[in-house]
């Protein structure tokens, strides 16, 4: 049995057994939950140290865990997504965190305890799992909408060549819309703005690249930063680890990064 990370530039996954986490904040929303029925405890400034089973953490909020004592998991999501937007005006209404009742989850535990020892073979079978998982926070599940074409052609450009220097303008006129209308489009479908979905793109791919053994700051280069600095400061904003922090995870956990480069 391995405990495992997935992550693409928007989302985080771990399974994991033991273990406690430090003071932290990030920009994602956060799901902790237990696989075997054990409670653990969480701080946050508003309630100190409380036990639970489940909890939806808001983004940018400080947080530790402790007495992770079984294999439990770990899923984060950008909060600019459309689901997590819901999440964030459905679920946590303005609050820091939300105690939730384990039961929500009996109908992903069977999938999530098996991620001990198979593994997402694709991006998208990641991306379901990590949607199911959330909409155990949700009374009426959110499910994903198919792109308008003219979006996803032009997320297919941008992925393809992320370290390149797009102009709104350009990807405007090469799916035949104005600039306003291009740009209000894709946050419409995408969830966030069309810079903030090219630097996350960026992130993911030059994280990807440490992965596979390049230095930060030649990856934070060849992903199209100008500033190695900036990208391990973006870096941990997102995740609450620095680059370093989560390439040194390699020694002891699996670590899938889905990323197009």
């Amino acid at each position: 049995m391995f405990p495992s990370i997935y992550l693409n530039p928007f989302n985080m996954l771990m399974v994991a057994r033991g273990g406690a986490y430090a003071e932290h904040r990030h920009i994602g929303i956060q799901l902790t939950l237990t696989l075997e029925d054990h409670p653990f405890e969480l701080w946050t400034p508003k309630d100190g140290w409380r036990e639970t089973k489940a909890v939806l953490i808001n983004s940018n909020i400080p947080h530790s865990l402790r007495k992770l004592d079984g294999w439990h998991v770990i899923c984060s999501m950008v909060p600019g997504l459309l689901q997590g937007k819901e999440l964030k005006e459905k679920v946590l209404k303005g609050s820091p965190v939300c105690y939730l009742d384990i039961g929500r989850f009996d109908a992903h535990l069977d999938k999530l305890l098996s991620l001990r020892e198979s593994q997402f073979q694709t991006e998208g079978e990641f991306l379901d799992c990590v949607q199911q998982v959330f909409n155990g926070c949700l009374d009426h599940p959110w499910f994903r909408k198919p792109l308008d074409e003219r979006v996803a052609r032009v997320v297919e450009q941008i992925n393809s060549r992320v370290s390149c220097n797009f102009s709104a303008a350009e990807l405007a006129a090469s799916v035949h819309l104005s600039e306003d209308r291009f740009l209000h489009l894709f946050k419409e479908q995408m969830g966030t703005p069309l810079r903030a979905y090219i630097q996350s793109q960026r992130l993911g791919f030059a994280f990807s690249l440490i992965l596979n053994g390049m230095s930060s700051k030649e990856a934070a280069y060849e992903a199209g930063f100008s500033d190695p600095a900036h990208f391990s400061r973006t870096f941990s904003q997102l995740t609450g680890g620095t680059p370093s922090y989560f390439s040194a995870l390699k020694q002891v956990m699996r670590m899938t990064c889905f990323v197009n480069g």
